[in-house]
């Protein structure tokens, strides 16, 4: 096997995890490859919806959105990225009293921990944020600061960055093995060659679990299908980004509206397939939300594989029996949001520094030694 560069840290995962860790990782001079078995943001970082959002985080996600989104602003404004990112909201949707009791609770626990959110009730005041939903909104949690962006365009600026402070990128290129001295990792074999190394990041997404299964370390996560799909442009009427139970609806700079979503009927294997029904069901609830998408013509669909965790939230840790092994996954569909931010906390952690935001509530200890997720999984029948 052909002997490559040896370098500080290895990242493995061309997403936009994986980018943001080897900008934070390039930036303070260290050196990095990343390494990808496809294209860079060709996953679930080119696939999702784009959405950059705070609102609805759990208590121990939402320190890092926050920090991620004056990340992301610092891309935009101070370094000149160009990957459509607005700051127009976020904002979920509810349609009856329980809903409004459980998210005016919600909103509250937000706004605890810093975040400026509001909890509206008043119908005008809901119909003159957001014109186009139906009549039948009884309340919205809304965040002003949130937004949304051009994930496959977002994820390749990041990795940009990281090139033009030194990172090096391996893309087509798949680890086939993480290699041990000891309890200590030394390096990762690859389609090209070996790279020596003491640091590694694993931030590939479901594509981690055998990896680390073949060293012995079990994650929680499950691989699942997630969908989406997009309509001709039409004139722009939706600024935020909308969510409603098991969809999401926005629309791009340039006019079209996408539309997607997922849930435990989803199968839980790397299938990319499009379900028509699904489609269907989307098309059909977000006619409900918006009744002016009853107009629109649907384009096409598609689907992208995420990694799900037992709680729905990420996992961001150092792995305890092998010295140099930083993992990030378990995104649960809603990660890309968090990157810049994700990255940075993996930087650090791989580099032997405190982490700049608090992530005790994201470690992968916080589950049973070796839980059987599959076992436990609780499947449902998809909605109408």
């Amino acid at each position: 096997m052909e002997l490559l560069k040896a370098r500080d840290v290895v990242v493995i995962g061309g997403g936009i995890n994986g980018c943001s860790a080897a900008y934070h990782l390039a930036r303070e001079s260290y050196t990095v490859a990343v390494v990808e078995q496809r294209i860079l943001g060709g996953e679930a970082s080119g696939r999702n919806a784009g959405g950059i959002r705070q609102n609805g985080r759990s208590e121990a996600e939402l320190p890092v959105a926050m920090n991620a989104i004056k990340q992301w602003m610092r891309f935009r404004d101070e370094f000149g990225g160009n990957f459509e990112y607005t700051q127009k909201g976020n904002l979920i949707v509810g349609y009856s009293e329980k809903q409004q009791q459980d998210m005016a609770k919600e909103a509250q626990r937000q706004r605890d921990q810093g975040l400026e959110v509001q909890h509206i009730t008043d119908k005008k005041v809901i119909r003159e944020l957001v014109p186009a939903l139906n009549d039948q909104v009884v309340c919205l949690n809304f965040v002003a600061s949130d937004g949304k962006a051009q994930p496959f365009k977002a994820t390749r600026f990041v990795a940009k960055l990281a090139k033009q402070h030194g990172a090096e990128f391996y893309s087509l290129t798949k680890v086939t093995k993480l290699v041990r001295t000891g309890d200590a990792i030394s390096g990762v074999e690859t389609t090209r060659g070996f790279i020596p190394t003491k640091s590694v990041i694993a931030a590939s997404g479901p594509w981690a679990i055998s990896l680390l299964k073949d060293i012995g370390i079990h994650l929680p996560m499950l691989v699942r299908r997630t969908q989406a799909c997009v309509t001709a442009p039409i004139p722009h009427f939706i600024e935020q980004f909308i969510v409603s139970g098991t969809i999401w609806v926005h629309q791009t700079e340039a006019g079209n509206v996408m539309i997607g979503g997922g849930g435990p009927w989803e199968p839980l294997n790397f299938t990319k397939e499009v379900s028509l029904s699904s489609l269907q069901r989307f098309c059909r609830r977000a006619q409900q939300v918006v009744p002016a998408l009853k107009k629109a013509r649907l384009l096409r669909g598609w689907a992208g594989c995420i990694d799900v965790t037992p709680d729905f939230q990420l996992i961001v840790d150092k792995i305890r029996d092998i010295e140099g092994l930083v993992v990030c996954v378990g995104t649960c569909g809603h990660g890309f949001a968090l990157g810049p931010a994700v990255g940075q906390v993996c930087a650090e952690i791989a580099t032997g520094r405190r982490p700049s935001v608090p992530i005790e509530g994201l470690s992968l200890y916080r589950f049973p030694p070796n839980l059987d997720f599959e076992a436990t999984y609780k499947a449902t029948p998809e909605p109408l």
